[in-house]
């Protein structure tokens, strides 16, 4: 039989969601760590020890922050399962950089973090929120919460403000609709107040607002251009700021589809939402949605399903891919073992 020659071959990447009979000729009906780029068929990225971490608990999260010199490197914090926060050398080693006195507990709930005028903020819903500057050594409980005490599912920035998602008061049931904002903050410094009732001598943007018509609890939020978009299961509402005293920010319903599966399960690409949904893969601009067919009904056939997920996206900017991460039915731990992963110049897929 005579070879048969095909050009463009590396043109299409990976269609998972079609009878293999149905694809074209350049399109493949399955791939792992492999990449379509430019029309060629390349090896993917390949991930190397950078340290190991001395730790009986796992790490979920890596930031990197501190250096605002321009004369040396930012640090990298790692995030752990407990909840505990190690500072991670160049030579490998980790040091203790929490608040003295914090009780850790091995858990499986979201970590969120954000940096907002040169500090940064992780929160964990059982732990609280805790903040450092890149003047400390260590993290520090955030401060001028008020009374009483308050605790969120998710802590994000847009704009000057931190913002606190579900929310849960001392004493109070969970708040799973509300959207809760700081004071403006100042540069290298935490905001000056929560104060929603704007009842004291001070002047304060900070406030609160119940999204009343929301189905289910918001599971995340995360800027778009001028808004910020808060994600429930299966809707998505726009907070869009103002500059009114009294009402800084205005909400409106901007989706009643799509929402999105969890914490961390969506980013921005170049004035893009790209988001882990409920059911689908998509992205959208803050006015259409857009599926992103080829591979959805495979990642959702073989994901797990639980009340824990640890799903969640990333971008990978070097290599121009979006990486939506998930955990198969047959894993073996908690975390997740595989991407769909998806390269937004090209416009094809792989895993």
């Amino acid at each position: 039989m005579p070879v048969q020659h095909f050009n463009g071959l590396g043109a299409i990447g990976i269609l998972t969601d079609s009878y293999p009979s149905d694809l074209p000729a350049q399109a493949w009906s399955d791939g792992r760590n492999i990449s379509f780029r430019r029309g060629k068929i390349i090896r993917s990225p390949l991930f190397k020890l950078s340290a190991s971490l001395v730790s009986s608990a796992s790490p979920v999260a890596l930031v990197t922050f501190g250096e605002s010199s321009g004369s040396g490197l930012d640090v990298p914090y790692v995030f752990f399962s407990n909840g505990a926060i190690q500072s991670l050398q160049s030579d490998g080693s980790t040091t203790d950089v929490d608040q003295s006195g914090i009780t850790y507990a091995e858990g499986l709930q979201k970590q969120t973090t954000c940096i907002l005028a040169d500090v940064l903020y992780v929160n964990r819903a059982d732990l609280g929120i805790r903040r450092l500057r890149s003047s400390d050594s260590s993290f520090k409980v955030l401060e001028n919460t008020g009374t009483p005490a308050w605790k969120c599912q998710v802590l994000r920035a847009y704009r000057d403000f931190l913002i606190a998602l579900n929310v849960t008061k001392e004493g109070e049931a969970a708040s799973i609709t509300m959207v809760k904002w700081s004071n403006a903050a100042l540069a290298g410094q935490v905001p000056s107040d929560w104060d929603q009732t704007q009842n004291t001598n001070i002047s304060t943007l900070a406030g609160e607002n119940i999204l009343s018509e929301l189905e289910g609890p918001i599971l995340d939020g995360l800027p778009l251009k001028s808004d910020f978009l808060i994600y429930g299961r299966s809707a998505v509402w726009a907070m869009t700021f103002t500059g009114n005293g009294t009402y800084p920010f205005e909400f409106r319903s901007l989706f009643n589809s799509g929402g999105i599966l969890g914490a961390n399960c969506a980013v921005e690409v170049q004035g893009l939402h790209y988001v882990f949904g409920q059911t689908n893969l998509y992205m959208h601009d803050g006015i259409s949605m857009v599926p992103l067919l080829g591979v959805s009904d495979r990642v959702f056939q073989e994901k797990a399903s639980g009340a824990y997920d640890p799903a969640y996206v990333v971008h990978d900017a070097l290599n121009q891919c979006v990486l939506f991460c998930y955990q198969t039915g047959d894993a073996t731990g908690t975390y997740c073992n595989r991407a769909a992963v998806y390269n937004y110049v090209d416009k094809t897929w792989t895993f």
